[in-house]
């Protein structure tokens, strides 16, 4: 659903999925985010593959992929998709509407 409105997948590298797969693999299909709580990696069965420095999503190195459980990915995009929002309002405030130019 959320792809449907991205050009995300476009942007990926053609041999996207084979990354996913060593990247699952390398990390043995564990998510590798490291819990607020805990401080240790959460380790839930992952199935999930990001990019682990979103400013750096255009760096599709498996050294900048990690493997994600369903869940940590859901809040890792949905946080990431927040501050895009919160970006482009910030953005939009400082044009001001045509009618209350001087």
């Amino acid at each position: 659903m959320a792809w449907s409105s991205s050009n995300r997948k476009s942007q990926l590298p053609a041999d996207w999925a084979q990354r996913c797969k060593y990247v699952l693999a390398r990390d043995g299909h564990r998510c590798q985010h490291i819990r607020v709580d805990t401080e240790r990696k959460c380790l839930q069965y992952a199935n999930q593959c990001d990019h682990k420095d979103q400013s750096r999503s255009w760096d599709h190195s498996y050294e900048n992929l990690q493997s994600l459980c369903e869940y940590h990915h859901k809040v890792k995009s949905s946080s990431e998709g927040g501050q895009a929002a919160a970006a482009r309002r910030k953005a939009a405030k400082k044009r001001r509407h045509p009618g209350l130019l001087p």
